[in-house]
């Protein structure tokens, strides 16, 4: 989690929303994460961990390509760009974020001793704001200024290779998930 650089400072810059778009983004964004969550709860609870963190991270992966392809090689309307952002947003960012946290969270609660989860879950939700809103932006940040440092106006082949990195990272993040427990081990912990 800490790991995961976030380049929602530079996207923001190449989806070039209005201010009502952008809070649109942000709705849709809500909606289908909690309708992700439900979705979770309802069929997909009683699923492997490492099956949900395969599935989030392949949709975390294509999310990167389309990222790719909005900033380097499409010419979009602001009404197209929006469908676009919100097709991309709705199909792979929100079950990235539903199906490798919940679970995550989910089995965390199960693993540690009881009377302790809610200071544990609070414990992981500040590193997971962390991550997002300082670590992982700083991080990007500094990952796209040192792939191209001289100009500030074409951001476009810094963010690229950032999100290539980020393509990188869940495929070894994909290699190392048969050491997650499996269902059995956390139900006898």
């Amino acid at each position: 989690m800490l790991l995961t650089p976030s380049y929602k400072d530079y996207l923001d810059y190449f989806y070039n929303f209005g201010i009502t778009m952008d809070a649109s983004i942000e709705i849709i964004v809500f909606v289908s994460v909690l309708l992700a969550s439900i979705l979770y709860y309802l069929f997909l609870e009683d699923k492997e961990i490492r099956s949900l963190a395969m599935i989030a991270l392949t949709c975390y992966m294509v999310n990167n390509l389309f990222n790719v392809y909005l900033v380097r090689f499409s010419q979009f309307g602001e009404a197209s760009r929006m469908l676009y952002v919100s097709i991309q947003t709705i199909l792979f960012d929100t079950p990235y974020q539903a199906f490798l946290f919940i679970p995550a969270y989910v089995t965390v609660a199960k693993l540690i001793p009881d009377d302790v989860e809610s200071s544990i879950f609070s414990i992981l939700k500040a590193i997971q704001a962390m991550s997002t809103l300082v670590y992982g932006r700083l991080l990007g940040a500094a990952i796209v200024s040192s792939i191209d440092p001289t100009t500030i106006m074409d951001k476009s082949y810094g963010v690229s290779i950032a999100c290539f990195f980020c393509i990188f990272s869940a495929t070894v993040m994909l290699m190392l998930i048969k050491w997650l427990p499996d269902k059995e081990a956390i139900e006898t912990a």
